[in-house]
C-alpha cells in the first residue's frame, strides 16, 4: 500500500507541479541591474524617498519648521487636530531629551512641535517613524515613534526575500512582480558590460539608454512562465 501511495503521489505531482521546484535563474546582467535597483530603493528608503517602497508605505518625509508653521494658528478643516498616518522626520536628539524622552525642536516661529522618542533613542542625529501627530494647546506632539533606519532596513530585507519568493514561483503583491520584470526588460537591453551594481553611475547612464520595449516585456514573462514563476497580468 505504501509503494501505491507514494506512485499516487507522484503522478499527482507531474500533473500538478509543486511551486517548491518552480524557479527561474537570472542571468548575469539580470541578477546585477537587479541589485543596482534594490540597492537604489534601499538608499532612497533610507531618506524617506516615494520611490517604490516609499510610497507603498504611505511615508510623509515632514520638516519640524515647516509642520510649525502651518499649526501656528492651530488646527484647520484641511489640518486637523490629529493625524495618523506614518511621518518621517529628522531629529538632533541630545542627552536630555534622550533622558526626558520628549524633544522640543528649537528654532521653530509657530507652533512648539515635540516628538515623543522612542524608549530605545540615544543622542544623536536620528530619522524617526512616527505614526501619530496632535495638536492641543499650540504644541504638535508627534508620538508612536520608531527608529526609521531600524524600519527601513527591515522592510528592504522583506522586499528583497519577496523577490527571491516570486522567483521560485511563490505569490507575490503586485508592485514586486512589476519591479523584477521591469528591471529584466532593463537588462536586456543593456550591454554585458555596465557597472552594474557597484559602479552606480555607470549603472545609472547605462540603464538610461535602454528602451523597455513591448516585446522586451513579453519575452521576459514568457522566460518566467516557462520556469514556474506566476506573472501577475
Amino acid at each position: 500500500m505504501k509503494s501505491l501511495s507514494l506512485a499516487l503521489a507522484a503522478a499527482a505531482c507531474a500533473l500538478q507541479p509543486s511551486l517548491a521546484h518552480a524557479a527561474y535563474t537570472p542571468s548575469a546582467k539580470e541578477k546585477a541591474v537587479l541589485e543596482y535597483a534594490i540597492r537604489e530603493e534601499h538608499d532612497g528608503l533610507l531618506l524617506a524617498e516615494r520611490r517604490l517602497l516609499g510610497r507603498q508605505m504611505d511615508l510623509a518625509r515632514v520638516d519640524a519648521e515647516v509642520v510649525s508653521d502651518m499649526y501656528a494658528t492651530g488646527p484647520k478643516k484641511q489640518l486637523p487636530a490629529v493625524i495618523e498616518e506614518a511621518f518621517v522626520l529628522k531629529a538632533k536628539i541630545d542627552a536630555a531629551a534622550a533622558q526626558a524622552g520628549v524633544l522640543t525642536f528649537a528654532g521653530t516661529s509657530g507652533a512648539t512641535v515635540r516628538v515623543a522618542l522612542p524608549a530605545s533613542a540615544a543622542p544623536a542625529e536620528a530619522m524617526l517613524l512616527c505614526r501619530k501627530l496632535a495638536w492641543a494647546e499650540g504644541v504638535v506632539t508627534f508620538s508612536q515613534c520608531q527608529d526609521w533606519k531600524t524600519v527601513a532596513e527591515k522592510t528592504v530585507a522583506t522586499f528583497r526575500a519577496d523577490i527571491a519568493g516570486f522567483l521560485q514561483g511563490k505569490p507575490t503583491n503586485k508592485h514586486v512582480a512589476q519591479f523584477v520584470i521591469d528591471y529584466f526588460v532593463v537588462a536586456g537591453d543593456m550591454p554585458a558590460k555596465s557597472g552594474c551594481p557597484d559602479d552606480r553611475a555607470a549603472c545609472d547612464q547605462a540603464i538610461r539608454k535602454t528602451d523597455m520595449t513591448q516585446a522586451g516585456y513579453q519575452a521576459v514573462e514568457k522566460r518566467l512562465r516557462a520556469a514556474g514563476v506566476k506573472v501577475i497580468d
